[in-house]
């Protein structure tokens, strides 16, 4: 057996591999002797089928099973021995000549393979930092926000700002009336004037593009896609038929205790000082989740690799369920997540990053922990049965699972090293600030 390389360009390749009868043959005897054993073939006993007969009836399925076996293990072999970095599995080459199964003894294989270009990893790049902070003013607006929310709804007899109203409404492109919920909150101030004061079955007519200020709200209202909305302008008739008023929670242990549980706080101060914990908690994490994003995408667009387009887009629509459409649809996509895949490669390699079965195991326990609200310090009959979910857990879907927690691990240690490595640039905002970066 014979395997060689031949580079077409610097990420395209052709692997040869050559068999002669002495490469296979063994394995082609031994696997007939086994059939002859096991073959129930009707005028013979078990066990008492000729081999000629065998090698008749399977000789060419067996042949061709046994050579592929053996192709599939030199060629993993050969692709985990050598130094290349190579990108996907081989595929079968269009260079491939035809095979005569029953009569060829020497075999020439032909596999196309991708190559990633040699790379360094930058440490010069610069990442903004977020430490976002909540202002006294946001924190009020989310306590009144709160106390709307476990507030109680009632049915009134006039509009005022802030109400909803259930409405019928009638105008072009609607054959039959349609029935419609309005937030007056979200309407254009002028708009909010046309409804100021009115009773249930009055009628308010009003030019439906002017109604909102955003057009996601008019969207909403009229419950349509972006397509369908230039379908609809000019003045529409909008019927009130109800009227529905938020009366706001009072601030006191009743209210307390829906949010945060049975006497967790008995103040406003103790409530807004947990609140702010609480989301100060879920920022920071926010933050560092924007920060390892940002981390990646400034490295994919720092490090210069080259790649096989081409012979990725193959491998991809081989090895997943996906269309060729669907691909390239999301192109862009599958392009850098391979490009941040290989930069992780090569950190993992230069830095020696090991994960071990125990950290998975204990990174599996963490997460039952958190999805059953249980902290540390358990019983050992708790410990154990928590062993056993977590290996249980971890076993199935073929090592899916496994793979997936593993994968997490080895992402946040390498985000950890990258940290370190790049020039982090602190800034302090506001939560609003925040929020709108990551709209953005």
């Amino acid at each position: 057996m014979d395997i060689t390389l031949n580079k077409n360009s610097t990420t395209d390749a052709v692997i040869k591999v050559t068999l002669s009868e002495p490469d296979y043959q063994s394995r082609i005897s031994e696997k007939l002797k086994e059939y002859s054993k096991t073959a129930n073939i009707k005028g013979f006993r078990p066990g008492k089928v000729p081999s000629s007969l065998i090698k008749k009836m399977y000789g060419k399925a067996i042949k061709a099973e046994e050579i592929s076996k053996l192709l599939s293990e030199k060629l993993q072999e050969y692709l985990k021995e050598s130094d290349l970095k190579f990108i996907g599995d081989p595929l079968p080459s269009d260079q491939q000549g035809e095979i005569d199964w029953d009569n060829q003894l020497d075999f020439e294989f032909l596999f196309d393979i991708g190559l990633s270009s040699e790379f360094e990893v930058p440490a010069d790049i610069e990442v903004e930092n977020y430490d976002v902070e909540i202002s006294e003013k946001e924190l009020e607006e989310i306590y009144e926000d709160l106390k709307a929310r476990y507030g109680e709804n009632q049915e009134v007899e006039n509009v005022k700002e802030g109400d909803v109203i259930s409405a019928s409404l009638k105008g072009t492109n609607i054959e039959e009336e349609r029935k419609v919920v309005l937030f007056t909150e979200k309407l254009e101030k002028k708009s909010k004037k046309l409804f100021e004061g009115k009773v249930i079955e009055d009628t308010v007519v009003a030019d439906i593009e002017k109604l909102f200020t955003e057009k996601d709200d008019l969207k909403q209202f009229l419950n349509v896609e972006d397509e369908e909305l230039e379908k609809y302008s000019g003045e529409y008739e909008i019927k009130i038929s109800k009227i529905s008023r938020n009366t706001p929670a009072e601030p006191n242990q009743e209210f307390f205790d829906k949010v945060f549980g049975k006497d967790k706080v008995t103040t406003e101060e103790e409530f807004k000082s947990e609140y702010r914990r609480i989301l100060n908690e879920n920022l920071k994490k926010e933050a560092e989740h924007k920060l390892a994003a940002d981390i990646e995408k400034k490295m994919i667009e720092s490090v210069n690799i080259e790649i096989p387009v081409d012979f990725y887009k193959r491998w991809v629509l081989r090895s997943n369920e996906i269309s060729e459409e669907e691909y390239d649809k999301h192109s862009e996509f599958y392009i850098k997540d391979l490009k941040w895949s290989l930069i992780k490669g090569k950190i993992q390699d230069e830095q020696s990053i090991e994960i071990k079965f125990e950290e998975v195991l204990d990174a599996t326990k963490k997460m039952f922990l958190q999805q059953f609200g249980l902290s540390e310090g358990l019983t050992p009959e708790i410990e154990q049965s928590l062993n056993g979910f977590a290996t249980d857990y971890l076993q199935r879907d073929n090592g899916k699972n496994y793979y997936q927690v593993y994968s997490n691990l080895r992402n946040e240690k390498i985000i950890g090293l990258l940290k370190e490595k790049v020039k982090l640039i602190d800034k302090k905002i506001t939560r609003k600030e925040f929020e709108e970066i990551i709209r953005n």
